[in-house]
């Protein structure tokens, strides 16, 4: 059933510049900011894309990031990272983004094996004023822990999201219940509501008009196509290394897995963005993801969730 979503887009969306939009961020004054602010809200670290790793320092990271229309001149815009919790444009390294729409990437270089770090977006405008976005934590290397970061909303109104944009919207101006992490099976792969509410997300009362946004990395142990599907009741969607692999939108009941599948080349212990969403607007609650490695579709053999490819961190 079609319907109008009335809500202000707060975010541009992560993987498409959504031009047109009216964004409220976008109203507030430059003027009014103090010399560093954090408004994470206007300039937003989005996702880690991609770790490569090597010997010693010599590790690779993607970042992206989103700023709003207010943010959108300013003379620079990238990313800060540091051992430190909270990155310093001032002290810490800094890359600059080599294309600034609403969304951008920038290129994190000199990574040590084994090191925590944290990094976030910045934008430094023409009075040499500098703003931050929240930072996002990520470790080079390390063993995947099984586990995915979760944050459960519940729907501003009650309607199917018909299309990505309004799956945005759902979640942009949604209520955030919890936020957390846990196991990536059942995460990944729950059947009803209960299964989710056991490892600590908070969904509504009524496990009605909710959605779930997973996020962590693949870490694929074999090099090569890596074959996913994604099935879910009711609108889903799958990025693997910041790529839309499967969308499905709209109100339909979940089908077996393997019926919305999609094809990605992937390398042997790099860790690629991994990110899943799940809207309910009622009736059964449905989220399974699987996939099969290069070994697995030689042997004809069944879709795994393999814990030991994914990771929180």
């Amino acid at each position: 059933m079609k319907k109008n979503i009335s809500i202000s887009r707060i975010l541009t969306s992560i993987i498409i510049c959504v031009l047109s939009c009216q964004n409220l961020a976008a109203q507030i004054a430059i003027s009014t900011f103090q010399p560093a602010e954090y408004v994470p809200n206007i300039i937003k670290t989005e996702y880690i894309n991609r770790i490569s790793t090597a010997a010693g320092n010599s590790n690779t990271a993607v970042v992206g990031g989103s700023i709003s229309n207010s943010l959108k001149t300013s003379t620079e815009v990238g990313m800060v990272w540091s051992t430190n919790a909270q990155p310093d444009y001032t002290t810490d390294p800094h890359s600059q983004a080599t294309t600034v729409a609403n969304v951008f990437t920038a290129n994190l270089s000199g990574l040590s094996n084994g090191t925590t770090y944290y990094v976030c977006s910045y934008a430094l405008d023409n009075n040499g004023r500098y703003y931050y976005g929240d930072p996002i934590k990520f470790i080079v290397g390390g063993s995947a822990d099984g586990n995915l970061n979760f944050t459960s909303y519940s729907s501003p109104v009650q309607v199917y999201a018909d299309d990505l944009n309004e799956l945005d919207i759902l979640l942009d101006g949604g209520t955030v219940l919890s936020r957390g992490t846990a196991a990536a099976n059942p995460l990944i792969n729950f059947t009803n509501a209960n299964q989710l509410t056991a490892v600590g997300v908070t969904l509504t009362s009524s496990k009605d008009d909710f959605s779930i946004f997973l996020q962590g990395f693949f870490i694929p142990k074999e090099t090569g196509s890596y074959l996913f599907t994604c099935e879910a009741d009711d609108a889903d969607d799958l990025y693997v290394d910041g790529l839309p692999l499967i969308t499905q939108y709209g109100a339909h009941s979940a089908s077996g897995l393997g019926s919305h599948t999609a094809s990605i080349s992937l390398t042997a212990g790099v860790k690629y963005a991994f990110r899943a969403r799940m809207q309910e607007r009622a009736g059964q609650e449905v989220l399974q993801v699987a996939w099969k490695s290069p070994s697995i579709q030689a042997a004809n053999g069944a879709y795994v969730l393999d814990a030991t490819e994914i990771s929180s961190f």
